[in-house]
């Protein structure tokens, strides 16, 4: 009947066909379109990071009080973790996916912000993220070389993320796997004790003898010369020698 109607009526069968086609141009041209589209996931990962624990103390102190917290918090479906030396990661995941959301992230970051006490000092990072379709990484670049120190690798990474911030569509760009420098410096508490100088005497040396001072200009003709005094420290020689 359908059929028989469409076939008689053709005129009016090919303008419907015709706005149909409009309409599909219009929606080709006006629906906005992306690579990862935006979707919420009531998923919230916690990343901890204590360096020089092993994955038991991460797993005894960090992770079980947190998952043991988080289990009575509201349309909490499951939460899984994994512990390894030095950090740890907990995922929390939520039942309701049309829910709120950033109310879950929200009541995620409190519950554990107020236990942020009771969880080891050594705790160097506590880091809340949400998880979102929209920051799957696109491009990947792997910097490698055989003899360039650190340092050279890092100033190479900052202008590689520098020149491509510059184009437009980029929306961030990250660094991983550069290593954090760290000094251990040890105390002779008994000289420091026979000299009677305060350990807080030691430590705010080297943050002065450490940071970057500015010490005005110097006009050279059409030029101005900024002069710092001091700088960071480069190696361990001038470390030592902080009086």
């Amino acid at each position: 009947m359908l059929a028989k109607i469409a076939i008689e009526r053709w005129q009016l069968t090919l303008i419907l066909f015709f706005l149909l086609g409009l309409l599909g141009l219009s929606a080709l041209f006006s629906i906005p379109r992306a690579v990862d589209p935006h979707f919420p996931i009531p998923v919230v990962n916690i990343i901890a990071i204590q360096p020089g624990a092993d994955a038991l103390d991460m797993e005894e102190t960090v992770a079980k009080p947190i998952e043991d917290l988080l289990q009575g918090l509201d349309d909490v479906v499951e939460i899984e973790s994994k512990s390894t030396d030095g950090g740890a990661i907990i995922n929390i995941e939520f039942s309701r996916w049309s829910g709120d959301v950033d109310g879950y992230f929200d009541d995620v970051v409190r519950e554990v912000s107020a236990i942020r006490d009771t969880l080891p000092e050594g705790l160097a990072k506590l880091e809340f993220r949400k998880v979102r379709t929209t920051e799957a990484a696109v491009i990947q670049l792997a910097l490698v070389s055989e003899g360039a120190s650190w340092r050279r690798m890092q100033k190479y990474a900052d202008d590689l993320s520098d020149a491509l911030s510059r184009y437009d569509g980029v929306r961030e760009v990250e660094i991983h796997g550069l290593p954090q420098p760290q000094v251990v410096v040890e105390i002779d508490r008994t000289r420091l004790a026979e000299l009677r100088i305060p350990i807080t005497a030691v430590a705010d040396s080297l943050r002065q003898g450490g940071a970057e001072l500015a010490a005005g200009a110097v006009q050279s003709g059409d030029r101005r010369l900024n002069v710092d005094t001091g700088g960071a420290f480069r190696d361990l020689a001038t470390i030592s020698a902080i009086p």
